[in-house]
C-alpha cells in the first residue's frame, strides 16, 4: 500500500506532498524526506539518473524515487513511501500512469517551489488519488478450490512429487493466503522476492537435493512463482520436492491451476485504472 506520494525538485530539495494517506501513522514528518532525497542524489548519480527508479528501505517502508524519462527536462522526481513488502515494478506502473496526467503541470509546479499545486484540476486529481489507492483484493471463496487441487497434489507423490507450500500473495499487500506450510523461514522467503521480481514474469528456481531420502527418489527442489492471469495483482507462490522427469507435467499442472483461479476471480475485479 502507498502512503505517501510527493514530488520533489532533486536540485532545490523543495518538496510537497499530492497524496498522504491519513488511515496510517507513520511518524514520519513528510518534509524530512526532501533533504533526503537530494542527499542521495548528490551521493549517487546512478540512483538519479533519467527513467530509473530505486528504493531504500526505511524502518518498515520502502522509500522508492522515480526519475521521469529523459524528455523530461525538469528536475524532478516522484516519492513513494510505501509498505516494505509491495513490489516495486508494480509501483512503478502506477508513477508512470501518475506522470502522463502531471507533466503538463510540472512546469508550472515546480517554477513556482510547488505553491501552485492548483493548476491540477480536480479531474486529475481524483485521477491520481485513484491510481495510488488502487488495490484488488483476493475472492475469499476459491480457498476451498485451492484446497481441493492441494489434496490432488498431495495424491500424486507416487508420481515423483510432493507438495510442500502454496501462497497467494498480492503484489501491494504481501502474503494473503497460506496453504500447506507453517514454516515462518520458507513464508520469509517468498516474501521477500515480491518486492523485488518482474511482476509480468514467472519465476522457477531449482536446486538439486543433496540428502534425500531413498524411498521418495525426488532429486529437485523447486520454488515457483507465477502471476495470476495477465491483469490481476495476484500470485501463486509454490513449493515442491520432484523428480525431473515429472517437471513438464508439473509445469502443465500449475498452469491449469493458474488458469482454473484467474477464470474464477476475473469478473470479480475491478479493472486496473493504469
Amino acid at each position: 500500500m502507498i502512503h505517501l506520494f510527493a514530488i520533489c525538485n532533486i536540485e532545490t530539495g523543495i518538496g510537497h506532498e499530492i497524496f498522504l494517506n491519513d488511515d496510517i501513522d507513520l511518524k514520519v514528518d513528510p518534509t524530512l524526506l526532501w533533504p533526503l532525497v537530494s542527499a542521495l542524489t548528490a551521493f549517487s548519480r546512478e540512483f538519479a539518473g533519467e527513467g530509473k527508479l530505486r528504493s531504500v528501505h526505511l524502518a518498515n517502508f520502502q522509500l522508492v524515487m522515480y526519475n521521469p524519462k529523459e524528455e523530461n527536462t525538469i528536475p524532478i522526481a516522484y516519492i513513494v513511501l510505501q509498505d516494505i513488502f509491495d513490489n516495486v515494478g508494480y509501483t512503478k506502473a502506477k508513477i508512470e500512469a501518475i506522470d502522463r496526467n502531471l507533466n503538463v503541470f510540472l512546469s508550472s509546479i515546480v517554477d513556482s517551489n510547488f505553491s501552485r499545486l492548483n493548476v491540477i484540476p480536480l479531474s486529475e486529481q481524483t485521477r491520481i488519488k485513484e491510481i495510488i489507492q488502487f488495490s484488488q483484493h483476493f475472492p475469499s471463496h476459491l480457498s476451498k478450490h485451492i484446497t481441493t487441487e492441494i489434496n490432488r497434489f498431495e495424491a500424486k507423490n507416487m508420481m515423483g512429487m510432493r507438495f510442500l507450500s502454496l501462497y497467494i500473495a498480492d503484489l501491494d499487500e504481501g502474503i494473503i493466503r497460506n496453504f500447506g506450510s507453517n514454516d515462518p523461514n520458507e513464508r520469509a522467503i517468498f516474501q521477500s522476492f515480491i518486492p523485488i521480481i518482474p511482476s509480468e514474469k514467472d519465476l522457477w528456481l531449482e536446486a538439486i537435493r543433496i540428502e534425500t531420502d531413498e524411498s521418495e527418489e525426488m532429486d529437485r527442489e523447486g520454488w515457483i512463482i507465477k502471476r495470476i492471469g495477465k491483469n490481476t495483482d495476484f500470485l501463486l507462490m509454490c513449493r515442491f520436492f520432484y523428480n525431473n522427469d515429472i517437471k513438464p507435467y508439473l509445469e502443465a499442472l500449475l498452469n491449469k491451476i493458474n488458469s482454473q483461479l484467474y477464470e474464477g476471480i476475473k469478473d470479480e475485479l475491478p479493472p486496473r485504472p493504469f
